[in-house]
């Protein structure tokens, strides 16, 4: 069953591209004929094509990763970053050397300059500025706008 899916999704994707001769069947005869010959996927070659827009040598000659290369995973790992941090930003558009050079933001900080010590100095409970944030409201009138039992 996967060899059907995979071949629709190869036909599919041809057709998208306006690279569908007359024969099916010859088509993705010839792609997954040039695919086994170079050790990819016919979905890879023309995943290649349509999202980056290789062209159909560029897809066929360039391996999956060139020879020694490290992967994300131990890049991260040399930067002191968990893959799964650089992963996120590289989901979030920063290019790979962004997401392994930026620092790690910090996380748990105590101080009179988090939003919870604020919320406090100010007699709010913590969870009434963080969902007046949540709902889209700016940092100081969170603060400065009474919560409703305060104004009764």
């Amino acid at each position: 069953m996967g060899l059907k899916i995979e071949l629709r999704d190869t036909i599919r994707t041809a057709k998208l591209l306006g690279l569908m001769p007359s024969n099916i069947r010859d088509y993705s005869d010839s792609v997954t004929a040039h695919a086994r010959n170079v050790g990819l996927k016919p979905t890879t070659i023309l995943e290649r094509m349509r999202t980056k827009g290789w062209t159909k040598e560029q897809a066929l000659t360039t391996p999956l990763r060139p020879s020694g290369a490290a992967t994300i995973s131990q890049q991260a790992l040399a930067a002191g970053l968990k893959a799964t941090t650089v992963f996120e930003r590289i989901k979030r558009g920063w290019t790979l050397e962004q997401a392994l050079s930026a620092p790690l933001a910090p996380t748990g900080a105590r101080g009179p300059n988090t939003i919870r010590q604020k919320a406090i100095a100010a007699g709010h409970a913590p969870q009434t500025v963080y969902r007046r944030l949540k709902r889209g409201w700016t940092l100081e009138p969170a603060l400065k706008t009474p919560s409703r039992h305060d104004q009764k």
